[in-house]
This record gives structure tokens, sequence and C-alpha cells, in this order.
């Protein structure tokens, strides 16, 4: 049996949230976060300074900051996850999210968002991750496990990296380089 309360209803359970309800306190939460980062503006001159320091800490975590894949033959570099992390943490006033929004039996899609809150730009962005075996056959539940998260960290990269510019990203990422290689110390 389906029961109907309406807001004035004295009968209506208390613990039940309305969805009105559950969005009017989405949306206070998200004008609260654009008026604090109104409030506290991101200075690029410290976001350079803190991510480089991060990113060039070790060499360990200088060299996270790139991948590499092969690709045809080749092997096809680009900023990691963990760059992405480091960039979300400094560079400020950034909302991220991931999620799993789909899965069939060959593979799951994840969704990476980042919401800018100083400019109110949001982007979005889709990748799937196979769940098949070479040979066909389907991944077991922790190997499904180990691709939603594989999913959700590379829509979570791409999100973010759409949000702050990779081109932005590149002072950052040719320091994580040379103290990678051993040309540079760490700070």
């Amino acid at each position: 049996m389906n029961a109907t309360f309406h807001d004035d209803d004295p009968a209506k359970p208390a613990d039940i949230v309305t969805t009105t309800t559950a969005q009017d306190q989405i949306r206070a939460e998200y004008d609260v976060s654009i008026a604090t980062a109104h409030r506290f503006p991101r200075s690029i001159g410290q976001f350079f300074k803190r991510a480089e320091s991060l990113a060039t800490a070790t060499p360990e975590i200088a060299a996270s900051c790139e991948y590499a894949k092969p690709v045809g033959g080749e092997k096809v570099k680009g900023p990691s996850a963990r760059l992405a992390e480091i960039v979300a943490a400094t560079y400020g006033n950034l909302r991220i999210q991931a999620r799993i929004i789909a899965m069939t039996e060959d593979y799951v899609e994840a969704q990476g968002v980042a919401h800018d809150l100083e400019t109110n730009v949001a982007h979005s962005t889709e990748v799937r991750s196979s769940i098949r075996k070479r040979d066909g056959g389907k991944y077991g539940p922790e190997q499904i496990a180990t691709a939603c998260a594989a999913a959700c960290s590379k829509a979570r990269r791409n999100a973010i990296f759409l949000a702050v510019p990779v081109a932005l990203c590149q002072p950052i990422i040719a320091a994580a380089r040379q103290v990678a290689a051993g040309d540079a110390k760490t700070l």
C-alpha cells in the first residue's frame, strides 16, 4: 500500500523528507558554496605554488602525476588522476563528484562532474570501462568493483581537467617530470 502525504498533513511521518525539501536543501548548499567562493576567491599564484609543492614532494609522487598508456604501438602520455587530485585540492572553489551511472553485461559507465563555484560553470564527462576479460568472460565481483573505481577515477580526472584546463597545469607537469627524472630536487 502506498500512502500519499501532503506538507500540511498531520499524519505525515516526521522523518520523511519531501522532494521539495531535499531540493531546497541541495539548492541552499550550492548557494552557500557559491557565496563562500565569491568571498574567498582563488589565487592562481597560490595554486601554482601549492600544486607544484605537492606534485614535487617526492620522486614517487612526481612520477605519479603522468600516466603512459600503450596505444597503437606507441605510448601515449597524459596528466594522471593523481595530478587531478592535486589540482582539485589546490585550485580552490571546486566541487567534484564521480559516480557509476550505468552497468551492462559488457561495461560500466561513470560520470565525473567538476563545478567551479567561482564562475558557476559545471563540467560533466562520462567514461566507459569494460568488465569483460580478453577471452570474453565476465569479470568477477571484485574485478567489477575495481573497474567501477577505475572508471570513476578517470571520469573525475577528465572533469577536473575540463574545469581547470590542462594548459594551466603545464608548469606543474613540467616540474613533476624533472623531479621524477632526477633532474630537479624535491621541495
